[in-house]
C-alpha cells in the first residue's frame, strides 16, 4: 500500500516535471523562470523526502524482524533459566547477565517504539505537504533505530556471554532449549497420530 503510494507520488512528480518542462520551454520572462524553478525544487523536495521514507520504512521493518528474533532469543534464555533453577544448578553470573540483557532488549524495544512514532508523524507531515517537517521527524525516526540497533547488538553479545557461562557450568544447554512440543510431535508421528 504505502510502496504504491509511493510510486504514484514519483509517477505524480513526473507529470508535474513535464508540465514545468512545456512551462520552461515557453517562458518568455525571468520571474516565469524563477517560478519554474521554484515549482521544480519543490517538487524535487517532495520526491526526496519520499525516497528518503521509503528508506527508512525498509530499516524500521528490519528491526522489527530483528526486534521478533531477540523475541525468539528471549524464550531461548528463559529455557535455560528454567532448566538451570530445576536442575538445582548454579550458573555464576547468570541473574546481572541476564538482568543486563533484559535492560538492553526493554530499551530496544522502547527505541522501536519511539521510532515507530517518529516515523507515522514523518508520514502524516508527507502526507500534509509539510517536506521539511517530515525530513525532520525522519531523522528522528533513524536516530531511534540506530538506538534500537545498538541495544539489540549489546543484548546479542550479553546473551552470547550466557550461552558459554551455561555450557562452562555443565548446562545441557541443547536439552535445556529444546522444545517440549517436539517430543509430543515425535510421540504422535511414531505413534502414527498427527
Amino acid at each position: 500500500d504505502d510502496v504504491d503510494s509511493a510510486v504514484k507520488e514519483i509517477d505524480d512528480a513526473i507529470t508535474s516535471i513535464n508540465t514545468l518542462k512545456d512551462g520552461i520551454s515557453k517562458a518568455t520572462t525571468k520571474e516565469e523562470l524563477k517560478a519554474y524553478a521554484k515549482q521544480l525544487n519543490d517538487i524535487i523536495k517532495k520526491v526526496r523526502i519520499t525516497a528518503e521514507f521509503q528508506s527508512a520504512r525498509y530499516i524500521h521493518n528490519r528491526m522489527a524482524g530483528w526486534l521478533e528474533q531477540m523475541r525468539v532469543l528471549d524464550n531461548k534464555l528463559e529455557k535455560i533459566q528454567n532448566y538451570v533453577e530445576n536442575n538445582n544448578l548454579s550458573v555464576e553470573g547468570l541473574d546481572g547477565k541476564t538482568a543486563a540483557y533484559n535492560e538492553h532488549i526493554a530499551e530496544a524495544k522502547a527505541s522501536y517504539d519511539t521510532g515507530q512514532e517518529k516515523f507515522n508523524q514523518a508520514n502524516e507531515a508527507r502526507k500534509n505537504g509539510d517536506p521539511e517537517g517530515a525530513k525532520k521527524l525522519l531523522e528522528e525516526a533513524k536516530s531511534s533505530l540506530k538506538d534500537v540497533q545498538e541495544h539489540l547488538k549489546e543484548a546479542h553479545e550479553i546473551l552470547k556471554e550466557i550461552m558459554k557461562m551455561a555450557r562452562e557450568a555443565n548446562v545441557d544447554v541443547e536439552k535445556a532449549t529444546e522444545d517440549e512440543n517436539d517430543d509430543n510431535v515425535q510421540n504422535d508421528t511414531e505413534s502414527g497420530e498427527q
